[in-house]
């Protein structure tokens, strides 16, 4: 059924790459997650957003990322220069400075310029944006389309929303959290809807 789907999904992707306490092996799961979409590469882009000293500590991840955005199965954008910095206490020189580090940063050693901004912890703040438009980047302070909750894409799958809502939209998700509700979407996807997923993997919609 899913080649006669019309629908296109950037599925964004936060904190690439910061350690994690549910994950022994961040990259492994990274990986994962990103095979999941490209399963469904006719109807699905992975967009992850890169924190670009964190991610310094995973080099494998950093290559990894590289070679998939060469081959057209992923799109990085910048998440930003560190995730602990509160971004709304900067000023706008400072927010410049960062911006042109990681920026820099990702041309170097990934090949890509970004062209958007996803600030950690949806911070927002005029001096951001104001750096933001400098650079060229569209400012995203905000989760769009999650997964999880009473009107999160999962619950409107299963209340019967036909696929094609996806369509043109951008799911937000972290690498480390929401891995199932994630998968499931990707399954409807590729299903046509989120019944037809249910039947055929009855395993992962078992609950």
């Amino acid at each position: 059924m899913s080649s006669i789907i019309k629908v296109r999904v950037r599925v964004r992707n936060d904190d690439v790459l910061v350690g994690s306490s549910s994950w022994p092996d961040p990259f492994k799961r990274f990986s994962q997650i990103h095979r999941w979409i490209i399963d469904a590469s006719a109807h699905m882009i992975h967009v992850p957003a890169i924190l670009t000293e964190e991610i310094q500590a995973f080099p494998q991840c950093i290559e990894y990322i590289k070679g998939e955005a060469k081959a057209g199965r992923m799109v990085p954008e910048l998440h930003g220069f560190h995730h602990e910095i509160d971004y709304r206490t900067r000023s706008y020189k400072d927010c410049c400075e960062d911006l042109e580090k990681a920026i820099g940063w990702m041309v170097t050693n990934i090949g890509v310029t970004p062209t958007v901004w996803y600030t950690p912890r949806c911070a927002d703040h005029p001096n951001m944006r104001e750096a933001a438009n400098k650079f060229n980047l569209q400012f995203v302070a905000s989760f769009m389309n999650k997964l999880e909750g009473r009107y999160g894409v999962v619950q409107r799958l299963r209340d019967k929303a036909p696929i094609e809502f996806l369509d043109g939209i951008e799911i937000s998700c972290h690498w480390w959290s929401s891995g199932l509700r994630l998968k499931r979407v990707i399954e409807a996807v590729k299903c046509g809807s989120w019944l037809e997923a249910s039947k055929q993997n009855r395993e992962l919609f078992n609950d």
